[in-house]
């Protein structure tokens, strides 16, 4: 069945893990699937657990210049912690993906800059790794809640003190200048 579309369905199991790269480029396949945070460590690093899933749509084939390239996109929900308010927030994202496979770096150094290079040199993708490392990179820099009303429901932490009036340390000093003029 060279050049037809076959289709790794898996709407609600994990995609696998490696796959043969040039024959998966060859039939074109697509790969959906749902992979659990918890499964991935170096992700569960960044997070404040391990809850959350990806959901993986992607195509292995050729573009238009026909360079084998991964195309797709990864839906998100992971749990981090916001940097404003210090409380766990659940954050959802569509990160594109949009892979060229070349077996070296001088051909990573051809490919357009619409694609990011992946080198695979022994035939094997490692899906799962993959995937990993493209949520890994889409993760905000600074995670904080999409708004600032999700800072204010959030409860303050003991570490964050309440406002409260306080005496001006500097009030004594105020007083003895007082009594000097």
């Amino acid at each position: 069945m060279r050049g037809t579309k076959e289709q790794v369905a898996m709407t609600s199991l994990s995609p696998p893990a490696t796959v043969d790269v040039a024959r998966w480029l060859d039939q074109r396949r697509e790969v959906l699937g749902v992979l659990p945070v918890a499964g991935m460590a170096r992700l569960c690093e960044l997070l404040t657990d391990d809850r959350g899933s990806v959901d993986v749509a992607l195509k292995l084939g050729r573009d238009i210049g026909r360079r084998p390239v991964i195309s797709g996109e990864l839906h998100l929900n992971v749990w981090l912690l916001c940097q404003r308010c210090l409380q766990a927030f659940e954050w959802r994202a569509t990160l594109p993906v949009s892979i060229g496979i070349v077996a070296s770096e001088a051909e990573a150094e051809a490919l357009p800059e619409s694609l990011d290079p992946l080198i695979v040199d022994d035939g094997e993708l490692r899906l799962h790794a993959l995937i990993e490392d493209e949520v890994i990179l889409g993760l905000p820099i600074v995670a904080r809640h999409p708004d600032e009303v999700g800072c204010l429901k959030a409860p303050r932490s003991k570490s964050q003190p309440q406002a409260e009036s306080k005496p001006n340390p500097f009030a004594a000093l105020e007083s003895l200048k007082r009594r000097d003029d």
